[in-house]
């Protein structure tokens, strides 16, 4: 029968696992720049969708009254878990 894959074998040569140990759950592994990129490209999704769902300042309450159902609902839950997701990586790399 043939072996299992070690769980390093997917790695390139030469990638080396982090060595730093995760305290929390509010900790990041990613360096500054690869933050920033990542920041960078969170922010031009949401704003993509923003845009093409018409998400204007203080119009909660009208995507809230929205049915599950309603894709736009579904964009919009999206839409907030990438903020969601920003607003993590923002305070892990503070």
């Amino acid at each position: 029968m043939p072996r299992a894959p070690s769980s390093t074998s997917w790695r390139r040569p030469g990638c080396r696992p982090s060595r730093r140990r995760r305290t929390s759950s509010s900790t990041s592994s990613l360096d500054p720049p690869t933050a920033l990129v990542w920041l960078r490209a969170l922010t031009d999704l949401r704003l993509a969708l923003g845009t093409r769902l018409g998400v204007e300042e203080g119009d909660e309450e009208y995507w809230y009254a929205l049915p599950d159902e309603d894709p736009r609902a579904q964009a919009h839950h999206i839409f907030e878990w990438l903020a969601f997701l920003q607003e993590t990586l923002v305070r892990t790399q503070a």
